[in-house]
C-alpha cells in the first residue's frame, strides 16, 4: 500500500495552480475571495500575487486584512500595478502614460490627450496608474519598483516573495532582465492572445478582438496581442525580442515553463476567470493536459487565476470549472503553488 501511494507521488499529473491577482485598490471583495476558496476545497493552496500598493494608500487594518487570506500552505507572490501611491512612495515620479485602460485613445487615435485635455485629466484621475505598464518605466525605475514592492510585502506580511506577475500581464524583455537581476524565481506574465482574441492564430490573423465572455476589451487586447503574439514589437514597453528567441511564436494556450532572460517563466496559460470561460478555455486546456500527461508520461502545468477585486460574477468561472472535475480528474491532478512548480520544473525538466 505505501509503495502505492509512492509511486502514485511520482506519476507525472497534471499541476494544477490557482492564482489570486491583489490589484491594489481595496479591499471590498475579501468575503468573496472566501467563499469561492470555500468552494475550491481545502485541499487547493492559493499563490497570491499581491500589489503592495495597499500599505501606501491609507487603507487602515490593510496589512492585518491582507494576511488572514494568505493561509498555512499558500504562497506570497509581487504583483505590481504602477499606481501613484505605490510609485510615489518607491521615490520616483509617476507616469500616466501609456496606459491600456485608455479607451478614448484607442477609439479617438494617437495624441488625443493633447487634442482633449479635459478628458485626458479626467481619464488620468479615474485610473489613477492602474493600466500603466511596468515596462513603461525606465530600467532603474523598475529595479527600484520590483526592489521596493518585494521590501514593502516583506515589511508588512512577514514573507518574502520569489515570483512576480505584472499588472495586465504586461512584462517587456526589461522586465525579466531586473526580475533575473534581482534574483526572482520565476515569472508568471505569459498569457495567450487567443483568451483576449477569439480565434486568434497571428497578428496577421487576430481573430474577434473579444475575450472568451464576448467582451471587447479594446486598447488592452491590443497589447496583449502584440507582447504576447509572433511579432517582434519596437517600442519599449511592449519589448518581446528575447521572448521570442526563447519561445518563438505566440504564447500558445498550452504551454509550458520555459526559461526567458535568466528567468523561469510559468505562462498564465488559463488567465484569468474574468476573460476565461469554462467551455472556451478552461475544459479544453485541462482535457489536452490530460491527453499529454496520457501520452509524453510528463507532468503538465495548469496556471488557472482570479482577481480579488470586482464582482463574485467574475470569479464563478473558476468555480464552475472545478465544479467539472469529478473524482477521475482528480486523481490525475495535484495541486501545487507557482513557487513549488518552479522547484520541481528545475529538479525534473
Amino acid at each position: 500500500m505505501e509503495a502505492k501511494m509512492e509511486s502514485d507521488k511520482l506519476a507525472p499529473k497534471v499541476l494544477v495552480c490557482v492564482t489570486v491577482d491583489w490589484e491594489g485598490q481595496d479591499l471590498l471583495s475579501l468575503r468573496d475571495l472566501e467563499q469561492v476558496r470555500e468552494r475550491l476545497g481545502p485541499e487547493v493552496p492559493l499563490t497570491h500575487f499581491v500589489c503592495p500598493n495597499y500599505f501606501h494608500m491609507g487603507l487602515p487594518g490593510a496589512a492585518e486584512q491582507v494576511a488572514r487570506q494568505i493561509r498555512g500552505g499558500d504562497e506570497l507572490a509581487l504583483h505590481l500595478h504602477c499606481l501613484r501611491p505605490l510609485v510615489e512612495a518607491a521615490g520616483l515620479p509617476f507616469r500616466d502614460r501609456p496606459d491600456f485602460h485608455d479607451r478614448p485613445g484607442f477609439l479617438l487615435g494617437e495624441g488625443w490627450a493633447r487634442r482633449f485635455p479635459l478628458l485626458a485629466r479626467w481619464q488620468s484621475a479615474k485610473v489613477s496608474g492602474r493600466g500603466v505598464p511596468l515596462s513603461a518605466y525606465a530600467a532603474d525605475e523598475q529595479l527600484r519598483l520590483l526592489e521596493f514592492g518585494r521590501a514593502s510585502l516583506r515589511q508588512h506580511l512577514g514573507r518574502t516573495a520569489e515570483g512576480f506577475r505584472a499588472g495586465g500581464w504586461m512584462a517587456s524583455d526589461q522586465t525579466l532582465a531586473c526580475l533575473a537581476e534581482l534574483g526572482f524565481r520565476y515569472d508568471s506574465s505569459a498569457v495567450p492572445p487567443a483568451v483576449f482574441s477569439r480565434g486568434f492564430e497571428s497578428l496577421e490573423r487576430p481573430g474577434s478582438l473579444v475575450d472568451d465572455h464576448g467582451d471587447s476589451n479594446g486598447l488592452f487586447t491590443d497589447y496583449m496581442l502584440r507582447l504576447w503574439g509572433d511579432a517582434e514589437q519596437a517600442e519599449d514597453f511592449l519589448a518581446n525580442g528575447w521572448r521570442l528567441a526563447a519561445s518563438p511564436g505566440p504564447i500558445a494556450p498550452d504551454a509550458q515553463p520555459f526559461r526567458w532572460s535568466g528567468v523561469l517563466e510559468i505562462p498564465n496559460n488559463g488567465a484569468m476567470s474574468d476573460f476565461a470561460s469554462v467551455s472556451g478555455s478552461l475544459r479544453p486546456l485541462f482535457d489536452k493536459a490530460q491527453r499529454f500527461v496520457a501520452e509524453q508520461g510528463r507532468d503538465f502545468v495548469v496556471v488557472l487565476g482570479m482577481h480579488q477585486e470586482g464582482q463574485v460574477e467574475m470569479k464563478l468561472p473558476l468555480v464552475h470549472f472545478f465544479k467539472t472535475l469529478d473524482d477521475a480528474d482528480r486523481g490525475q491532478v495535484e495541486f501545487l503553488t507557482l513557487a513549488e512548480v518552479a522547484r520541481r520544473w528545475g529538479e525534473k525538466w
